[in-house]
């Protein structure tokens, strides 16, 4: 998710957005402060379950390079600014307070996160890491994180 002055963007990418985000002012917040930019080949996937700001049909790999370029040929536009900081250090304090239960868990039995904490810490940031759709893959996004570009 990207912040803007005004709103947050979400930019979503070969993805229905689907029926486990609706409502979607619960999960997304609401449309009136929140944009939502979608990428998808196919135009029947366009805005089913939330208004789109911006609509892209597209292959991704070829609309987000398109962005990239876009976004480097901005004027002033570096890897590293001095918001980066400030940004980070906003997303840790939102994943502590997010998280705080399940740093807390005591029991009973293991909490989904804390098990993939535990992978991570076995097989390390090198290794490559395939989950199937639901829970897994929500728990993995956020214990699992990718630890470079492309992996």
């Amino acid at each position: 998710m990207f912040r803007t002055r005004d709103a947050d963007v979400i930019i979503a990418c070969a993805s229905r957005v689907g029926n486990l985000d609706i409502p979607y002012d619960k999960y997304w917040g609401s449309p009136s402060t929140q944009k939502l930019i979608q990428i998808d080949v196919d135009p029947r996937n366009m805005g089913v379950t939330r208004p789109l700001t911006l609509g892209i049909l597209s292959e991704v790999k070829f609309a987000l390079a398109a962005l990239v370029r876009t976004m480097q040929a901005g004027k002033g536009l570096t890897r590293k600014t001095e918001s980066t900081a400030r940004y980070r250090e906003a997303m840790r304090q939102w994943r502590e307070k997010r998280f705080e239960s399940v740093f807390a868990w005591r029991g009973p039995g293991l909490h989904p996160a804390q098990a993939l904490q535990v992978i991570g810490r076995l097989f390390g940031g090198d290794a490559i890491y395939v989950t199937d759709g639901g829970n897994t893959s929500l728990w993995s996004h956020w214990f699992l994180p990718a630890t470079r570009p492309r992996s």
